[in-house]
């Protein structure tokens, strides 16, 4: 009995080791299967590539073109151009001056205190004693009694000051309004700044010609007439 016993044994312990041997191999194939199935075919790193190319080509093909819902750069440029010459400042020659004759006015006259110190022709009525080497521009000043004045200046794009304003008979300080400014384009055309507006006056002499701003009541107008280059020579003495 005894030894029966012992091979039962023996034989229960090889049967136990068999299928551990074939649990071993089973797992090591699943896991060689499983490694093969997450590795990278030959092809996989170029095929997204491809299809991601194909994709951008495509959709730069099919892109719309119509240019009535997007218009094209020069169509916008053509909308509010800009001429480069009015950008640019004038250069004044050194014999010459640009003259500008500037209006103040709140439409009302006071015909007795009148002084001109120019002519209807913008000469100087007085003998002038002006060094007028750096001079580029001169603003003839009519002022709102019919008083005359003039500003001179080494450049063409200055701000200039208006002391007073007659409302109502008195001659009234505002401050607000009291700084006018005058640029001179490379195609000699005025742009005229004063009460918060800006308009471009042509050297024809066509279209907008000054401000117009209400104060209290009272109409203020601010106008200038481009008058071009005149010569030096005819103001230096």
């Amino acid at each position: 009995m005894a030894r029966r016993k012992k091979k039962n044994n023996n034989s229960a312990s090889y049967v136990f080791i068999a299928i551990c041997v074939i649990l071993i191999i089973v797992v090591a194939i699943a896991i060689a299967v499983k490694l093969g199935q997450n590795g990278p075919g030959p092809d996989v790193t170029s095929t997204p590539s491809a299809t991601a190319t194909s994709s951008v080509t495509s959709t730069a093909t099919t892109a719309p073109t119509s240019t009535d819902e997007t218009p094209a750069p020069s169509e916008s440029l053509e909308v509010t151009p800009i001429p480069s010459i009015q950008q640019a400042t004038l250069e004044v020659p050194e014999d010459k001056i640009f003259a500008v004759h500037l209006t103040v006015t709140s439409f009302e006259d006071d015909p007795d205190s009148y002084v001109q110190i120019f002519d209807d022709s913008f000469g100087l009525l007085e003998p002038d004693d002006t060094d007028y080497t750096d001079v580029r521009l001169m603003v003839f000043i009519t002022d709102y009694r019919g008083n005359s004045r003039i500003s001179r200046f080494d450049n063409t794009d200055v701000t200039l000051r208006i002391s007073k304003f007659m409302l109502d008979g008195v001659p009234t300080e505002l401050e607000e309004l009291s700084q006018v400014s005058i640029r001179v384009d490379g195609a000699q055309n005025l742009h005229l700044s004063w009460a918060g507006k800006t308009v471009r006056i042509d050297a024809e002499g066509t279209g907008e010609s000054g401000i117009t701003t209400e104060h209290e009541g009272f109409s203020i107008s601010v106008s200038a007439n481009p008058l071009g280059l005149v010569n030096k020579s005819d103001y230096q003495h």
